[in-house]
């Protein structure tokens, strides 16, 4: 049992040691250097001087090419938190299908670009550069989205473990009694776990992550705050399990295990 246990214990503290990474964009406010026509600052702005329309075309271009590449990146986070994380088949495809299909960015700026670069030059170009940022916000709003419903989804599974070893710990604890071992370190470090557990959990609930699938631009174009409270909650809950991995190591070594 011991030794079950303190497996499952490293388990446990080894996937909580994972930072969460969740994109800063998500929780930035709105400033004069990132109106609601702009990306996030990590990629090209429209210009915000006259410029020819060979140039517009060009910034355009790299601004297209900058967000199909991470897209591409985020494609591949999705498949490895799914073959080696834990998020869930469902919201794998959640996510996917923002990027992928006839209606995922992939082919909206795919079309764009071809209608910026046709030949004899595009009627409507600014039009169609600013929809580079305003209409899809990979990396405003995508690349948060994806980043968090991951983090979300690691939680959730080191709840379960952690909710386990933490039912493992309290038997141990009743089956220490009278073995000459002060129990009240233990006892204690065993509540302390079991609060932040309780803790992480209600954080965790107010977390709906097909709702934060389910955001769209449009949407934070009016609020660009639009995912700090998901991630907020999913911080919190990062720090609860984090502390509460940390109190069952206490118990195991206050009862000398």
């Amino acid at each position: 049992m011991n030794l079950n246990l303190k497996t499952s214990l490293a388990a446990a503290a080894l996937g909580v040691a994972a930072v969460l990474t969740v994109a800063g964009a998500a929780s930035a406010t709105p400033s004069p250097t990132n109106p609601a026509n702009a990306d996030a600052t990590t990629g090209p702005t429209p210009p915000s001087s006259p410029v020819t329309s060979g140039a517009l075309k060009a910034k355009c271009d790299s601004a297209i090419a900058a967000r199909l590449a991470e897209i591409t990146k985020l494609e591949g986070r999705i498949a490895t938190a799914s073959t080696k994380g834990h998020l869930t088949s469902s919201d794998a495809t959640g996510l996917l299908a923002l990027f992928q299909g006839s209606n995922g960015a992939t082919a909206g700026l795919q079309a764009l670009q071809t209608k910026i670069d046709q030949p004899g030059g595009d009627p409507t170009l600014k039009a169609d550069c600013e929809t580079i940022y305003g209409g899809f916000r990979i990396f405003a709003l995508r690349s948060p989205q994806v980043h968090l419903v991951i983090a979300v989804d690691d939680e959730n599974h080191r709840v379960t473990v952690l909710d386990k070893v933490a039912g493992d710990l309290t038997k141990l604890v009743n089956n220490s009694g009278g073995a000459g071992i002060d129990l009240d370190g233990a006892k204690a470090a065993l509540k302390d776990m079991t609060s932040h557990l309780a803790d992480a959990t209600s954080q965790l609930a107010t977390v709906s992550t097909m709702t934060v699938i389910g955001d769209t631009p449009q949407q934070w174009n009016a609020n660009h705050a639009l995912l700090v409270p998901s991630v907020t909650a999913a911080k919190a809950a990062h720090a609860d399990l984090k502390t509460a991995a940390a109190d069952a190591h206490k118990v195991l070594v206050d009862l000398g295990h």
